[in-house]
């Protein structure tokens, strides 16, 4: 309930299955089968979410963010590079899990690892267009790039506290002597009166 952003190891000798060891206390006794998992990496407290972490995205495979640029999609790039996290505090932030992964394989053990402190790439804010207040985000999906668009997009579909269903775009640039509007839409025809808890693209 921190607002930390934690990764877990689930390979098959963290979980104990690829111990010969482990199965056979797992069929003696199933209580003493059940793996202790400690976590990779841990996000610092203060530069995290101030609620809980109600979502996260991964980007798509081949895809990059670039504080200056932006989302940009690079062919020939197959692995899920960043991801984006959503919580009650209406802020969206960026983890470039790459990165941060490159950095740990370069220290030398296990205690310097976890003293390496990770922290979001980037930071956006997320406010209602008539009050200023932050939006509760409780869920969030990708949108699917319209036509023209490259595979890389900035805009999201978020489920929030209130019950509303809004489309977002956190890389919206601002005009002259004013704040980015970031919040492009509600829909208040689907509005419901009591928190979102899931929020999923209809497959039809």
């Amino acid at each position: 309930l921190t607002g930390q952003v934690v990764v877990w190891k689930l390979d098959a000798v963290a979980l104990g299955s690829a111990s010969d060891k482990r199965r056979q206390m797992i069929e003696a006794d199933k209580t003493h089968g059940v793996p202790k998992l400690g976590f990779l990496k841990m996000s610092e407290i203060e530069f995290s979410h101030s609620r809980v972490v109600t979502d996260i995205q991964w980007f798509p495979e081949g895809v990059e963010f670039d504080r200056r640029k932006g989302l940009q999609t690079k062919p020939g790039l197959e692995s899920h590079r960043f991801f984006l996290t959503a919580s009650g505090d209406g802020q969206l932030l960026v983890w470039n899990w790459a990165e941060t992964k490159e950095k740990m394989l370069d220290l030398k053990d296990d205690a310097s690892r976890k003293e390496m402190v990770w922290v979001p790439y980037a930071s956006v804010q997320i406010s209602r267009r008539d009050s200023g207040c932050e939006m509760s985000l409780s869920s969030i999906r990708l949108a699917t790039p319209e036509e023209g668009e490259e595979r890389a997009t900035t805009k999201l579909w978020a489920a929030t506290e209130d019950g509303e269903v809004a489309l977002i775009d956190w890389g919206a640039k601002a005009e002259e002597g004013q704040k980015p509007e970031y919040v492009k839409k509600v829909l208040d025809f689907a509005r419901t009166w009591r928190p979102s808890v899931a929020f999923e693209r209809s497959p039809f």
